[in-house]
């Protein structure tokens, strides 16, 4: 209910409620909550704590996490490690 109501803040505008509410959510534990606040995050600019966030949710098995962490990495001119979390991504999908 936290992801979904961080959503719903998301969709009306409300970045900051939906960062709290997101927070929670990622905190107990919701995998999707940590890959939307990761995005979150990393479109606000503040890429080292959006890393942890997709990195959080990618290393337990959330794939779209693992996708969104490669793209983090690749506009971060990581492009190897991005490469490897896009094949990981790639895989869990097969």
């Amino acid at each position: 209910a936290m992801n979904n109501l961080g959503a719903l803040l998301f969709e009306a505008g409300r970045t900051g409620e939906a960062e709290t509410w997101w927070r929670k959510a990622a905190n107990a534990g919701n995998t999707a909550a940590m890959n939307n606040l990761g995005n979150l995050l990393r479109e606000a600019g503040r890429t080292g704590e959006a890393e942890e966030w997709l990195r959080r949710a990618a290393d337990a098995g959330y794939t779209a996490a693992m996708n969104n962490l490669g793209v983090l990495l690749e506009e971060a001119g990581r492009a190897g490690e991005a490469e490897q979390w896009f094949r990981r991504a790639r895989e869990a999908e097969e």
